[in-house]
């Protein structure tokens, strides 16, 4: 009797694991974030939903090596260097770092942050999450633009501020000498 009672809670229990575990991948197939999981030699471990996030071409090369060597170090520009990063992840901080991927004509600006994994994946195990942010990137551009030439109105209008007060007080200065001389004309005899 404890053994069927037993068999009914680990299925039980695999079930809520299971269900679970449906949850995470829809969760994954429909998130906007890539996520690349490297072991303590910087090889890529499949992820949980392999072809979305873990590129297959990558699985189980070494990260490092994969992203300075051609083709990929030809579409993939970071601010960091990977090493640096992974060492300072792997440390137990957290790296934000940028990106810029080109394929054919098209440009991705990615922010990536590294983090060291817990302890059940493995000691030094690392995810590095990917972000799009191609269009926050354009609208900063734009933002800046428009500040810079917000900027060149202003200093346009402060111009014209001043050149209107010299003219005009040259003007009421003209204007004032014009009424004299025309009261001492209408009053001479």
């Amino acid at each position: 009797t404890g053994k069927a009672r037993g068999t009914v809670g680990s299925l039980r229990v695999l079930t809520e694991v299971q269900a679970e575990g449906e949850k995470l991948d829809i969760i994954q197939d429909n998130h906007s974030i890539g996520i690349v999981v490297l072991d303590e030699n910087d090889n890529v471990v499949p992820s949980h939903t392999p072809g979305r996030d873990s590129p297959e071409d990558l699985v189980g090369r070494n990260y490092v090596e994969a992203v300075k060597q051609s083709p990929l170090s030809e579409q993939l520009m970071l601010d960091m260097d990977i090493v640096d990063v992974l060492r300072i992840a792997r440390t137990g901080k957290e790296v934000t770092f940028y990106g810029q991927a080109t394929e054919r004509e098209n440009i991705t600006h990615l922010q990536l942050v590294a983090t060291k994994m817990s302890n059940a994946f493995g000691s030094g195990d690392v995810m590095i999450t990917t972000r799009d942010v191609t269009v926050l990137v354009s609208k900063t551009i734009e933002a800046n633009e428009m500040a810079r030439l917000a900027g060149r109105h202003s200093r346009e209008l402060t111009s014209l501020a001043e050149l209107s007060s010299f003219v005009g007080f040259r003007f009421e200065q003209i204007y004032q000498k014009y009424l004299s001389i025309t009261m001492s004309l209408l009053g001479s005899p």
